[in-house]
């Protein structure tokens, strides 16, 4: 979902794209969880709620995620920061309290820093030599085989640990 459009693709479209997504998870949610014991009408307008609550949070997380990215703000600020934008834009269009509207952003900011980091993942040179790695292993036994494996992860895994650790302040 939080992929970035190539740079000659304007960062509305790849959003717009998300929407359409983030509605219909949310629509599909709505369908799923309709209130029960109520009549056909309220069955039938359940999704419509949490399909625009869904997309529009996946589009205004995606457009601030790659303006943020595209200005040169990489990972975790620009997830951070499109979650802070996203969650309060929606808690402030909905006309929440202020105190509901803080916990949204924030939750969002979560949210969004927690999706951005699963979308990382290890970079492709990093894949391509764990599995050229692992083509060179076959031959071995199997105790070799799952020594190098667990290289392999632990060398995938090193680009976020160090980010991590340069977060964190333990480098």
């Amino acid at each position: 979902m939080w992929t970035l459009p190539p740079p000659e693709v304007r960062c509305m479209n790849g959003s717009v794209e998300s929407f359409y997504r983030g509605a219909v998870a949310g629509g599909m949610f709505g369908f799923v969880f309709a209130p029960e014991g109520a009549g056909l009408l309220a069955k039938l307008r359940a999704p419509w709620k949490p399909a625009l609550f869904a997309g529009s949070w996946c589009f205004l997380t995606s457009l601030a995620s790659c303006v943020l990215t595209r200005g040169g703000i990489g990972f975790p600020i620009n997830g951070a920061i499109a979650g802070l934008f996203s969650g309060s834009a929606i808690g402030m269009a909905s006309r929440w309290p202020r105190d509901q509207v803080m916990h949204v952003a924030l939750s969002s900011a979560a949210l969004s820093t927690l999706s951005h980091y699963t979308m990382e993942g290890p970079h492709p040179s990093e894949v391509a030599r764990a599995s050229s790695t692992c083509e060179a292993q076959r031959g071995s036994s199997p105790p070799a085989i799952a020594e190098a494996e667990g290289a392999q992860f632990s060398s995938a895994t090193s680009p976020v640990r160090r980010r991590l650790a340069r977060l964190l302040g333990l480098r």
